[in-house]
């Protein structure tokens, strides 16, 4: 039975349908999707690239499991001080994860933003908050574009490594080395394809193909293709070439 694909497989394998002008339909997981190809069928998995961080054993797992709590904190401070804010002015803060103590921090956090809108009308105010062992900087500034948000974050991770090219190798080994695993038992007489969408923004399409060159691990995949926020879609590797 197929099954419901996700708004961002739903964006991948449309990409990449409408790069190749094939047609689509919904795969039983795995695999996610079959391309109609000629007389044919292929099987297209579809995986995100999201950058990882080390862990304290040495591991490494996706940054976004770190990041999810200072932009969950922000989103609920949002919600809170939606009201209390008034129209016109704005709180930007740079939030530095992981987050320690996150509920106490959201509170302690509350507290400060709003001394500092009841204090001000119309400056650009900058403070620095050491809030239970968090580092946040938080800048109020008035603006006129319409923006239904009162409070947006920005997340530095303190533990992301910034060679590029080493986080790309790294994401890549971990989705090829998972996905071949899950799509190996596939009782499949044609193709698979591994169709991947690029959320790690500061790696591009020549940092993903560097890295693609510097790996040896084998997989079960005969194209492996890799789709950007913009649509374009872009060939890391080809069993026929």
């Amino acid at each position: 039975m197929p099954n419901q694909l996700k708004p961002d497989e739903l964006f991948v394998i449309s990409a990449l349908a409408d790069h190749l002008s094939r047609t689509w339909s919904a795969g039983e997981d795995p695999p996610d999707a079959y391309l109609k190809i000629g007389e044919g069928t292929v099987a297209v998995e579809i995986s995100t690239l999201t950058q990882h961080v080390v862990d304290e054993r040495g591991g490494t797992h996706a940054r976004l499991s770190e990041d999810s709590t200072a932009l969950w904190l922000a989103n609920e401070l949002d919600k809170e001080l939606c009201k209390t804010i008034p129209d016109g002015r704005m709180v930007v803060l740079t939030l530095r994860a992981p987050i320690a103590n996150a509920r106490r921090t959201k509170d302690e956090l509350k507290d400060k933003i709003m001394h500092l809108v009841a204090s001000t009308t119309d400056q650009t105010i900058y403070a620095e908050e050491d809030i239970l062992g968090n580092r946040i900087d938080i800048n109020l500034s008035s603006y006129t574009d319409p923006d239904n948000r009162k409070v947006h974050a920005a997340v530095i991770n303190r533990k992301s490594d910034p060679h590029i090219t080493s986080n790309a190798r790294i994401v890549l080994e971990e989705r090829i080395a998972t996905k071949t695993k899950k799509c190996s038992s596939l009782a499949l007489k044609g193709p698979v394809w591994l169709a991947l969408f690029n959320d790690y923004f500061l790696a591009d399409d020549e940092t993903y193909k560097q890295a693609m060159a510097q790996m040896s691990s084998s997989h079960v995949f005969d194209r492996i293709f890799l789709i950007s926020g913009s649509r374009s879609v872009v060939t890391l590797y080809d069993k026929a070439v």
